[in-house]
């Protein structure tokens, strides 16, 4: 027992997230006089961030929302997705298993990048690890997605204890 606590633990906190300078992220809330607790930023806050605030070798954006997903033939199933800022693997130094992941550029314009990363473990739950699954088309929330590329399998999210099942563009929210 204790050994099985002391592995949760140890993964939980002192295993750094597998990327490139885990020690140097920093995470920006803010906390406002109406929503005590600590909350997230808006797209246009994080693009002032982005091109006015120094101190930062670059700022990434993310945000978690469950949908429904799902690819031709088969039920939409729950999910969660992070959508994210168009640098948000670079920045983060991860590479492909398979495809590719967003490119300098996308996720820039609203609606113009109906990309999705599907996450290692979705892909080989869901898909089999199909690797004819990048180019084609899933849907999220009925909305046609084309999947340009695959996690590795060690990368689960920037965010502590979150894995979530696929990655698209932050600009593609309206549409969602």
């Amino acid at each position: 027992a204790n050994a099985s606590i002391f592995a949760i633990i140890s993964a939980f906190f002192f295993e750094p997230l597998p990327v490139k300078d885990p020690d140097r992220l920093v995470l920006v809330l803010q906390k406002s006089a109406i929503w005590k607790m600590p909350h997230g930023h808006s797209w246009l806050d994080y693009q002032d961030y982005r091109d006015r605030v120094g101190g930062f070798d670059g700022v990434i954006a993310t945000f978690m929302m469950p949908v429904h997903l799902s690819a031709a033939g088969q039920p939409p199933e729950r999910a969660w997705i992070e959508a994210t800022s168009g640098n948000y693997f670079s920045m983060l130094g991860v590479e492909p298993a398979q495809g590719r992941l967003f490119q300098r550029g996308e996720g820039e314009k609203a609606g113009t990048d109906p990309f999705i990363v599907l996450a290692h473990s979705y892909w080989k739950r869901r898909f089999g690890a199909d690797p004819s699954m990048v180019g084609k088309t899933v849907f999220i929330n009925g909305h046609p997605f084309t999947v340009i590329g695959i996690t590795p399998e060690k990368f689960f999210s920037a965010q502590w204890a979150i894995g979530p099942n696929a990655f698209v563009p932050a600009t593609m929210l309206a549409q969602l």
